[in-house]
């Protein structure tokens, strides 16, 4: 299916979920993940991915454009998309505006939590309001700002 047709949710995207393993993945989805091209060297700024995260590389499917899945050690661990395409289940998409908070001025990070706070849909805003990213899965992975670098 298409983007239209595929909801993130606290637990991953459309029938591919968080804790899945890379062929339970692809079996969901129908198709290959294929592996992306080695990320250059971590930062060093606090937001970094913690050395743990040595396992994590990046996938994609030739079929969902815009859409990454970080594999860590062997296991879906995150979903993310900077494409509009895809929304949340409630309707939540890149570039939508949130509203202002009356005391802060910069981006946020928007989180929902699962009811078993282990998973969470994470909304990364930008410095002008809007959804830049969405990305679920399971915590502490979705948390990470820099994912498998």
């Amino acid at each position: 299916p298409g983007p239209a047709a595929q909801r993130f949710s606290v637990h991953g995207l459309g029938p591919v979920q968080a804790g899945q393993t890379l062929a339970q993945a692809q079996s969901a989805l129908r198709e290959p993940l294929l592996a992306d091209a080695p990320a250059a060297a971590p930062p060093t700024a606090a937001s970094a991915a913690p050395a743990a995260t040595s396992g994590c590389r990046y996938h994609h499917a030739a079929g969902q454009p815009g859409v990454r899945y970080a594999i860590n050690q062997g296991v879906l661990s995150r979903v993310e998309t900077r494409d509009p395409r895809y929304a949340s289940l409630s309707g939540v998409a890149v570039r939508l505006v949130e509203q202002p908070h009356p005391y802060f001025d910069r981006g946020r990070l928007l989180l929902v939590h699962a009811a078993d706070r282990r998973f969470a849909l994470v909304m990364e805003s930008n410095n002008d309001g809007r959804i830049i990213t969405l990305r679920s899965g399971r915590l502490p992975d979705v948390q990470w700002l820099e994912g498998c670098s």
